[in-house]
């Protein structure tokens, strides 16, 4: 038949098209054994039990694709949506990129850069940003030491002010008694305690941090605790040399004040243990800027802090002790200060007596709490934990 129409019935075990092939159209295809179609187009449905792309693949697009068993993907980009329960680069790792890494039990990084963890001024909603931050954090660990230390230095070299006999004080001098951060020796005394906290300072962070993952980072630490020392020596150098020889403030038996040649080196020879104190706190300091940076130890903030509370009490001992004014005045001599005429009445220094008892329970306080701050080191969970800055 060359032309036919059959509008019914059934058609069975017959090949259709076999010599020349022509268009179909069918509401239902079913194939018992299998189909091959050299170009389609399927619009609706589903295909189940199928492989796509088993000899020659191509490009295939998809609105959602569920995998019940496994899918092997040769390059995927992924812009959205949720990865669970799943290995990432387990048999050939790459890089990888986060905002947030977050870990249930434990991570192992090989190289890690941690500089930025450690930075409590990147913590969230900070309202004057990081930089503001870094800024009041340089001038509260560097100018105010450096204050601090000038007026400590007016202990020695005195200050521009009188009294009145209701012991009110005046300013002689415009800066009122900001005037002693320009003086070479308080300027001396402040720079070296700036130069000796940062001392203290990369050694508290070798001692309490776990650098198996920075080891970087302790190189520099190590670096800065000897090159910060290095800095910190000509200006203790000058404050010794400038104690040792400088004129001081001394009373006599009647309180009346004077300035008297070598006072303080006289107040170290009068005073053994206060001299024993001041060397053996400045021994402990460079030994254990030692033991950090030339053999690798890591308990050289017990020596260096140890040290350091040894030459200051050696330091205010020098100042106020002997018939030595604590704090004497420029302008006026016999308006400085002494442990005499600058003490509080009976009833108050009785009352601060029993005060003190309290003292070791406070110590005792802050040394438990330091246990606990300090009883595990810093490490990656740390890190990693949702309020490390």
């Amino acid at each position: 038949m060359s032309n036919v129409d059959i509008n019914a019935g059934t058609i069975d075990n017959t090949s259709i098209g076999a010599s020349t092939p022509s268009t179909a159209v069918f509401t239902n295809l079913t194939a018992n054994t299998s189909a091959t179609l050299s170009n389609v187009d399927i619009d609706n449905g589903s295909m189940d039990n199928v492989v796509i792309g088993a000899n020659t693949h191509t490009t295939g697009k998809f609105t959602n694709v569920d995998v019940t068993d496994t899918a092997t993907i040769v390059s995927v980009d992924i812009n959205s949506g949720t990865i669970d329960n799943t290995t990432i680069g387990g048999v050939t790792a790459a890089a990888g990129s986060f905002t947030t890494l977050s870990t249930s039990t434990s991570a192992e990084i090989h190289n890690a850069d941690l500089k930025s963890s450690y930075e409590f001024r990147k913590k969230p909603s900070n309202l004057l940003g990081a930089r503001v931050y870094e800024i009041f954090l340089f001038i509260n660990g560097s100018a105010g030491i450096l204050l601090i230390g000038a007026a400590v230095g007016t202990f020695f070299t005195g200050s521009n002010f009188t009294l009145n006999q209701f012991n009110q004080v005046t300013w002689t001098h415009p800066l009122r008694g900001l005037e002693a951060a320009f003086s070479l020796f308080n300027l001396s005394l402040g720079l070296f305690l700036v130069f000796n906290a940062r001392v203290l300072g990369s050694m508290y962070l070798i001692n309490n941090i776990d650098f198996a993952l920075a080891p970087e980072m302790e190189i520099r630490l190590r670096r800065a605790c000897l090159v910060n020392l290095v800095c910190a020596l000509p200006f203790l150098l000058y404050v010794l040399a400038s104690l040792l020889l400088m004129q001081g403030f001394a009373f006599d038996e009647n309180g009346v004040v004077s300035m008297v040649s070598s006072k303080y080196l006289a107040n170290l020879m009068a005073m053994p243990t206060v001299l024993v104190m001041l060397l053996a706190g400045l021994v402990l300091v460079v030994w254990g800027v030692i033991l950090t940076s030339f053999l690798g130890g890591f308990r050289g903030i017990w020596f260096g802090g140890l040290g350091t509370v040894l030459v200051g009490l050696a330091v205010f001992f020098t100042a106020g002790f002997n018939n030595t004014p604590f704090y004497p005045s420029k302008a006026d001599l016999q308006s400085s200060l002494t442990i005499f005429n600058a003490s509080s009445s009976h009833y108050t220094l009785t009352a601060m007596t029993y005060v003190a008892f309290v003292i070791p329970l406070v110590l005792a306080y802050i040394a438990y709490v330091w246990y606990l701050m300090d009883g595990k080191k810093i490490g990656v969970e740390d890190i990693n934990d949702t309020k490390a800055y």
